[in-house]
This record gives C-alpha cells, structure tokens and sequence, in this order.
C-alpha cells in the first residue's frame, strides 16, 4: 500500500528533522529561527508514528494468520531477517568507528556494554540510567520496545479469545498513561523511565493494532465509514493537543509528554491512519503515495539507523572533519550529509536488505 509507505516516509522525515535541521534553527527571540525551532518540537514524535505503524501492520498480521499453525515460526523469522541484520551492522560499524577513533567527542559519554545493543536493551538502560546515553546508538531504544512487543505480541493474541481482543488492546491502550502516571507520581524525576520501559509506549502501539482490528471487522469499519466527521472532529482535538505540547516545548521524555502526550501524540497518528485507510483514491492518499515519499518509507528504517553515522561519514569526507553525529554546522553540510544518507539508503536497500526480505518471505503463513 502505497500510502502506507508514504506515512512510514513522513515519519522518517519528521525523525531526521528533529535530529539535524532543527538544530540549525534557532536565533534571538521572535526571529523566524527561533520560531521554526519551536514549530518542529514535536518532530521527534515520528518515532511514535513508526509505533502505531508498527503496531498496525504487525498487528494485521497477528489477526489475518491467528490460527495458522506456521504463525509463530514464521513470524520470528520474518522479523529476524527484517530487524536483525541491519541492526547489527549498525552496532558494529558504529563501535567500530568509535574504538577506531573515527568520531569527535559524542554527546552521551562512553558506549553502555555491547550486550545492551546487541540483545535490544538500550530502552531498558536509558530507563535504568535516566540517560539518553551514548548518542550514535542512542537511536536503538525504539527498537528495544518494539522487539519487546514482537516477543509478547503473538502470544497475547493466541492466548486471548477472539471476542475480548479488541478489550485487550482498549486495556493496554489506556494503561500505558496510567502506568506512567503512577510512575512520575513516586518519583517525579522518572519521566525518561516512565517513557522508555516497555510499556512506556504501548498506547502507541496497541492504537495501531486497534486501527488493524477496525479495518477486518466488517460492522466496525462500516461504522467507522458512516462516523467519518467524528473522526474528523475528533482529529481537530487532538491537533489542539498537539499544538499545546508544541507551546509547552515538550521534549521526548518530559513531563508532560510521559504525562499524557504521548497518548495524545498516539491517538494523533492512529487517526490519521485510520483516516488514510477509510479514503483510498483520494488527494491526500494520492499524496502519500507520491514517489519519492514512497521511496523514503521503503529506506526508512536504514535512515533510521545509519543517520548519525552516514551524515557524519558524508560530511568528514567532504569537509575533512572529523565525524559528527549531533549535526551539521550548517545548511551545507546538512545538505552534503543528507545526499550521502540517502546514497548509501538506495544502496543498503537494494543489495543487503531487499535480498534479507525475499529470504523472510520464502516462509510462509
């Protein structure tokens, strides 16, 4: 599905935003510098966007194939050869620049343990640690809470009668807040932790996989259809809500985000989802599905990964600096870095993960 990429493309989008162009605005108060700035505060929530895609997509899966007796077995497999292989070559070739001395002094101090990125705890860390840790690898917490989802979520549906799913992931979808309230209520200084233990993010999550049960049940979706300007108002709340953590400057892991915003942030993007399903063949899906946004979705999760280190790579080579993974000195190097992001996404795409994809996909459900 072609909008579907797309949405994965504004999420990487939204993601290298906050991580490189954000930083080079700025300037004295009520300058247009300063107000971009405040604009794109919430531009790291495209993480949270990859959630509820996450949680649609493996979410449908769970649903389509629940009583196929291949189910585990494949779906294991099909992950591994998603998530880990490029995920490994990330850690090496970042530690590996790191022992070779390759980096200027990264934010965050030393690398944790090798087991911490290897075994998909950096999350788990960060929590224990109230810190966002070593900042080349930094980008690795959110894949420790979607494995954790990935090693829980099959069985939690096979587990589970057919008639209390929906129950099920309405529970998780409200605990998550709730969770993390309890948590700042015993120590307000927690908030990272709050926001980083797995079910930190579970209502990002658990909204995509109810967007997945909506569109397969037939009375739902139709009514889902039929309510189209709830949902529209429903939207224009949350987009308030939005808009209020953009004035609030709510950073990831803050207060007020570990407080509500981000249940606000995932109800957001479930209805935009959920929206973009119910409205097939028209200008805003046609958007979505246009290609170079397309292409950006299917290199995502390379982009992900491999910012910091393809950037940094692009722009020592370029202005023979050392590498620099916080961002770019300016407008110039961003674009250097980003020309040489996106070259070495094409690449990795191509001939190291789309033959990874084909190998998952000779397993079958």
């Amino acid at each position: 599905m072609p909008a579907l990429d797309g949405l994965r493309g504004a999420a990487i989008g939204l993601v290298y935003v906050h991580h490189f162009v954000a930083p080079l605005c700025g300037g004295g108060i009520g300058t247009p510098g300063a107000y971009a700035a405040a604009a794109l505060t919430l531009s790291y929530t495209g993480v949270d966007l990859f959630f509820v895609l996450s949680g649609f997509l493996i979410g449908g899966i769970l649903l389509d194939y629940r009583d196929s007796p291949a189910l585990l077995g494949t779906f294991y497999r099909r992950r591994f050869a998603r998530i880990v292989p490029l995920a490994l070559l990330c850690i090496l070739l970042n530690l590996g620049a790191q022992t070779a001395g390759l980096y200027g002094p990264p934010a965050g101090g030393e690398p944790w343990p090798w087991a911490v990125y290897t075994f998909f705890m950096t999350n788990l860390w960060m929590a224990g640690t109230l810190s966002w840790g070593y900042q080349p690898l930094a980008a690795l917490w959110s894949l420790g809470i979607e494995e954790q989802f990935y090693l829980a979520a099959p069985w939690l549906i096979l587990l589970t009668p057919r008639r209390y799913i929906l129950i099920l992931l309405t529970a998780i979808v409200v605990a998550a807040p709730l969770v993390r309230l309890a948590l700042l209520t015993i120590n307000g200084g927690w908030s990272i932790a709050a926001s980083m233990l797995p079910f930190g993010r579970m209502d990002c999550i658990g909204s995509g996989f109810i967007v997945a049960w909506l569109v397969r049940h037939a009375p739902a979706r139709a009514w889902c259809a039929r309510q189209r300007l709830v949902l529209l108002g429903s939207l224009a709340l949350l987009t308030a809500g939005m808009m209020l953590l953009t004035q609030r400057q709510a950073g990831n892991g803050s207060l007020p985000m570990a407080a509500g915003g981000y249940t606000v942030a995932a109800l957001f993007y479930a209805l935009i989802l959920l929206l973009t399903l119910l409205s097939p063949g028209t200008a805003w899906t046609r958007l979505l599905g246009w290609a170079p946004l397309v292409l950006l979705g299917r290199w995502s999760y390379f982009i992900y990964l491999f910012q910091g280190l393809a950037t940094g790579l692009a722009i020592g080579l370029l202005f023979h600096q050392r590498l620099a993974v916080i961002a770019p000195a300016g407008w110039l190097q961003l674009a250097a870095g980003t020309g040489g992001l996106l070259l070495a996404a094409g690449l990795s795409w191509k001939f190291f993960e789309t033959p990874l994809v084909r190998w998952g996909q000779r397993h079958t459900y």
